[in-house]
């Protein structure tokens, strides 16, 4: 062995004996080739991972906003883990399994990077394995979003015996655990990145399927009571499962908002003007970049503006947008649309448990008024229908969440809408009186999709939205 090598193996040594935060600065810098940019944002963050591994802290919650790093800082912490305890055992899911096949391959690349190999030979095996969904539930969610039955789960072990194991929510994780029994010191974490899908969140069904992923098998995978749990996520919701670690299982909380007293915590990310600009979408400012999400409460929609007279010909030559109502306790709701000079001009109806059948008259004389061109429906629910018996319609199929499109799109864009005179009084009231949990939302339904297609025209392509 040559001075050479012992002097890299000595400063790797020297690395480690000074903590995550002095060997990850290191590490990060020749191995990516830049520094680590560390902003306000991070003070103190660093320090919470050493107390993790020295068994400080065994709940750690951390709540930040997009492009923080917190992905960068957790692959780097499990690296740190096996460097300095190659015989760990972690558990690292999240719900993307695109992200999890990213970050093992990102793992990979650090252990086999030649500067890294140089302070700490040693050889790990890489491997990837095929695992089925705990239950029914998450195969039917899996055949529906990637048309596979079965999660592609990757593999780091080490010389020593180590794995960390790359699992998605909602696969099984049998014959695996974080952790070992019986150790006295740290061997392992449990790490959750991102446990909610942005576009599930306003989903009760799947919140619920995630906290109970966490409670039912996650739990259950800890090979002993000291084995910490970090959970990392942008806040989504008010129940997500930031919520119930905090409410429920009393974890430790780190908050990190991206403005605090006006000022940013990652100015070298967001500029003045890149903030303007996230800020349009309120509810989703709190909740992602200020860790504050905020409850979809009734009265999001107060204050109603009406068109004048004169302005009522800016709706003209714009489109419609029918929610249909086909048994006796549903509605139908019908929106025409247009937008000029940055207003939205709407004119609404609400047939309540009225067939859409015999709405269909009424509809065409509403068209014809304001000169209306072509009129949308979603296929889900009618296969077809409406194509066949109305002309002039584009069927689409709809793959957003109805809650979600409706503070998308409508909720963003309530004080720039203004209502037509004539406009149903039952239909406002439906839209201002939108929760969650409403019994009957056809009014914001109808309005929010006419609202995304006006906003997003050009997206429009053979009839199937976005």
């Amino acid at each position: 062995m040559t001075n050479e090598t012992l002097d890299k193996q000595y400063t790797g040594k020297l690395l480690l004996d000074l903590g995550f935060e002095t060997w990850f600065k290191y590490l990060f810098r020749v191995i990516e080739g830049t520094p680590f940019i560390i902003e306000p944002i991070h003070s103190g963050l660093l320090n919470y991972f050493e107390k993790v591994y020295n068994g400080n802290v065994t709940r750690l919650n951390i709540n930040v906003p997009p492009r923080s790093g917190k992905t960068t800082l957790a692959k780097y912490f499990l690296v740190f883990c096996l460097t300095l305890n190659p015989k760990s055992n972690i558990i690292y899911t999240s719900y993307s399994q695109s992200l999890l096949s990213d970050i093992a391959l990102s793992v990979r690349a650090i252990m086999e990077h030649p500067i890294y190999k140089a302070m700490y030979p040693t050889s790990n095996q890489f491997e990837e394995e095929i695992t089925k969904p705990i239950d029914d539930f998450w195969a039917e969610y899996l055949k529906k979003e990637n048309g596979k039955m079965t999660f592609s789960t990757k593999k780091i072990v080490t010389a020593q015996g180590g794995v960390c194991l790359f699992a998605s929510i909602g696969s099984q994780i049998t014959g695996y655990g974080a952790g070992l029994r019986n150790a006295k010191k740290f061997s392992g974490f449990l790490c959750i990145d991102d446990p909610n899908k942005p576009a599930d969140i306003y989903s009760d069904v799947l919140r619920n399927k995630v906290i109970q992923y966490f409670s039912g098998t996650l739990l259950s995978r800890l090979n002993n009571s000291n084995v910490p749990i970090i959970n990392i996520q942008q806040r989504l919701h008010v129940q997500d499962l930031s919520a119930i670690l905090i409410e429920k299982y009393h974890f430790e909380t780190l908050k990190r908002p991206l403005i605090i007293d006006g000022v940013c915590q990652l100015p070298k990310q967001y500029s003045k003007e890149r903030i303007e600009e996230i800020k349009l979408d309120e509810l989703t400012f709190l909740a992602q970049y200020q860790q504050e999400p905020t409850e979809w409460i009734n009265d999001a929609f107060k204050g109603v503006q009406y068109a004048t007279d004169e302005e009522t010909k800016l709706i003209y030559n714009g489109i419609s947008h029918v929610d249909k109502g086909f048994d006796g306790s549903d509605g139908t709701a019908f929106t025409i649309g247009n937008e000029k000079n940055g207003t939205i001009y709407l004119f609404g109806k609400l047939w309540a448990n009225k067939h859409v059948d015999d709405c269909l008259t009424e509809m065409t004389m509403y068209r014809q008024q304001f000169y209306a061109g072509t009129n949308y429906t979603e296929k889900n629910d009618d296969k077809g229908y409406m194509g066949r018996n109305y002309p002039n319609t584009a069927i689409y199929q709809e793959t957003m969440n109805k809650h979600l499109k409706i503070m998308t799109y409508l909720y963003p864009n309530w004080k720039r809408i203004k209502f037509i005179k004539g406009t149903d009084e039952a239909y406002i009231r439906q839209v201002q009186g939108y929760s969650e949990k409403a019994n009957h939302d056809d009014a914001p339904d109808s309005a929010s999709s006419l609202i995304r297609l006006l906003v997003n025209r050009t997206k429009v392509v053979g009839k199937r939205l976005f």
